[in-house]
């Protein structure tokens, strides 16, 4: 039996307005409307009716808040489009969006390049304008995409009102093949505006994201706007399609008999315009990250981030290496980080681990353990505890970077590896500073093997 589920909120913190492409050059961040996480790649967002990407560097406190944040390196795609939703392609240096006004998904590389198109079922042609695929993600067993249509097809129904809700397909689209193919698709009812119209007619209730979670079931975030206070109001539901018709072979939800998925308010507030919403990492304190991101395209909404905690929804989330903890600043900057090559599969026995921002010219190691803690030591925190073993000692480069291809086969302390087995690393090193205690350590990475 799948365990209860809670949400708690963790605050906002306000992102900056502009970033950097690759050519140097500044942009202006606007209409961030999905985003995305991947341990070795960090989190993406997209901003929508463009074609850029905004790589976000996000650096969680032991309870989910945000400690620090910035903008990396932005993507440019080499299409534009109303991108609403975003998620990674497994195994790929590669991302799908959805395109709300196709409604279309596509597959791009990091490069910006586009790589496919999915077919997407002909139903979804009946999709009122700007209205189609805001949401998007992708499951934790790499099996299953997920999308929806933000308020009911024209076949389908009425759209939302202050006083009756809207019926709108969840679509899952097969990811098993060599390509994506439209599965199931789920009814899933949305709830009332949550006051009367704006003066002017305007006001509305959507599903704007979804969240797989490990365990098979979906988190659903709605969004109304309504003549209220607040203006927008947020609604995150848990969402299973247990027991729910596949209604892929209607042609029409209206005057149609079906089940409905079911799903349970988790939290509801004032978040303003929050689109975007995606999965992170275990917290050190428990319960696992989700972080989302704010369109500022109306006049009250500024670029945020958004934190929650998410507890109930344990278990490994595919094959993963994932950043968490703390690092401190340094002599030569803002500290240390940890990284990773290669993959977590014991069969391919590939991965390397990485670290940059520690002392040029130093020494340090890496270290590995079972469970995780919060350990002011020396100079910096110890994120890794339990059964400790030391990987050999390394010299730092003229960067402060080193790197350790590990030998799963053959780990100190006699640690053996299964499928599903989770470590967590960290690296220590020689930090001189004055009135220092010598010594530092890096941010943590845990990651979960697989075959």
């Amino acid at each position: 039996m799948a365990q209860s589920l809670s949400l708690q909120y963790e605050g906002a913190v306000v992102l900056p307005g502009s970033a950097q492409d690759a050519s140097g050059q500044t942009f202006t961040v606007r209409g961030l409307s999905g985003l995305a996480y991947r341990g070795d790649l960090g989190y993406h967002a997209v901003m929508d009716n463009s074609d850029r990407i905004v790589p976000i560097d996000i650096q969680l406190n032991a309870d989910g808040s945000v400690a620090q944040v910035g903008y990396l390196t932005g993507l440019q795609m080499d299409q534009a489009r109303d991108h609403e939703g975003i998620a990674h392609v497994p195994g790929l240096s590669a991302l799908y969006l959805s395109d709300e006004n196709g409604p279309g998904l596509h597959r791009h590389g990091l490069d910006g390049t586009w790589q496919e198109s999915l077919i997407v079922p002909p139903v979804f042609g009946a999709a009122r304008s700007n209205r189609g695929f805001e949401s998007l993600s992708i499951a934790c067993d790499q099996l299953s995409l997920w999308t929806a249509n933000e308020e009911a097809l024209s076949v389908d129904g009425a759209l939302a009102t202050p006083t009756s809700g809207s019926v709108v397909r969840l679509l899952r689209f097969d990811l098993t093949g060599p390509s994506p193919v439209a599965a199931e698709q789920y009814a899933y009812w949305v709830e009332p505006m949550h006051g009367p119209y704006i003066p002017g007619g305007s006001g509305q209730s959507g599903l704007v994201d979804m969240v797989a979670l490990p365990d098979g079931r979906i988190l659903a975030m709605e969004r109304s706007l309504a003549l209220a206070f607040p203006p927008f109001l947020t609604r995150i539901f848990e969402v299973d399609t247990t027991g729910a018709s596949d209604v892929s072979a209607l042609g029409a939800l209206a005057g149609a008999t079906f089940t409905p998925v079911s799903k349970n308010l988790l939290w509801a507030g004032a978040a303003t315009n929050l689109e975007g919403l995606a999965l992170g990492p275990d917290l050190i304190q428990g319960g696992r990250s989700i972080t989302g991101v704010t369109d500022d395209g109306d006049p009250i909404t500024t670029n945020a981030l958004v934190a929650f905690d998410l507890v109930g929804a344990d278990g490994p989330c595919g094959c993963e290496a994932s950043p968490y903890c703390v690092t401190t600043p340094n002599g030569a900057g803002a500290g240390a980080r940890m990284g990773w090559l290669g993959t977590t599969s014991l069969s391919s026995n590939d991965l390397v681990l990485q670290v940059t921002g520690a002392i040029p010219g130093q020494f340090g190691l890496f270290f590995l353990g079972d469970k995780r803690t919060l350990l002011p030591v020396a100079d910096g925190m110890r994120c890794v505890a339990g059964n400790l073993a030391r990987l050999p000692a390394l010299g730092l480069d003229s960067l402060g970077s080193a790197q350790f291809a590990l030998d799963l086969s053959a780990l100190p302390g006699g640690t053996t590896l299964a499928p599903g087995t989770t470590l967590d690393f960290q690296f220590w090193y020689r930090a001189p500073l004055p009135g220092g205690a010598g010594s530092n350590f890096s941010d943590a990475l845990e990651v979960r093997f697989c075959d």
